[in-house]
């Protein structure tokens, strides 16, 4: 996924989303869903929404946090979709 930068050293990632396909809402529910493994910062700019994660701690690896972030923000868009 180009949109996802992985920086393994620093234990962090950066999503960089279109508003128009990610609904800011449903970006931040996920956020705020992940905050037990993952501190995250939601920033809207023009037409994009960008998401900063960072792991707090453990044996977790960030590629997998972000790739499963990813996944889940899929999915409450596809359940958030759905229910209206």
């Amino acid at each position: 996924m180009r949109n996802l930068k992985i920086n393994p050293k620093g234990r962090t990632a950066e999503l960089n989303l279109n508003h128009l396909l990610y609904p800011e809402d449903v970006v931040k529910k996920a956020a705020n869903d992940f905050g037990k493994v993952c501190d995250t910062i939601v920033e809207r700019k023009g037409g994009r929404i960008k998401v900063k994660i960072k792991l707090k701690g453990g044996e977790l690896k960030i590629d997998k946090i972000a790739y499963d972030f990813v996944n889940y923000l899929l999915a409450e868009i596809k359940n958030s979709e759905v229910s209206v």
